[in-house]
């Protein structure tokens, strides 16, 4: 198994993550599991994802998230941009998807 199959830094990260929250969904033995074989900090994972979190809540402010994204778990690509209480257009530089 190898996480840097993508000949990129940023897809590696994001795989090497996405690896991570699968393998925590399975229980926190598993998780550290993961994080030895790979050479991860499960800390620093830890602090990517509660960065994650209130990175979807502040585009939820802005309005570039509809409030449905509040209470999704993933990516919500087929999510639509919504126009929020706080002036946002609703439109991003993606066609007005998030990834969060």
């Amino acid at each position: 198994k190898e996480l840097g199959l993508l000949h990129s830094d940023h897809l590696t990260t994001l795989r090497a993550y996405e690896g991570w929250r699968t393998s925590k969904l399975r229980g926190r033995r598993e998780a550290q599991r993961f994080c030895s074989e790979f050479f991860l900090s499960r800390n620093t994972l830890e602090m990517i994802s509660e960065m994650r979190e209130q990175f979807r809540f502040l585009l939820i402010s802005i309005g570039f998230l509809p409030p449905a994204a509040a209470t999704q778990r993933g990516p919500a690509r087929n999510l639509p941009a919504g126009r929020g209480e706080a002036g946002g257009s609703g439109r991003g530089g993606r066609g007005g998807r998030g990834e969060f």
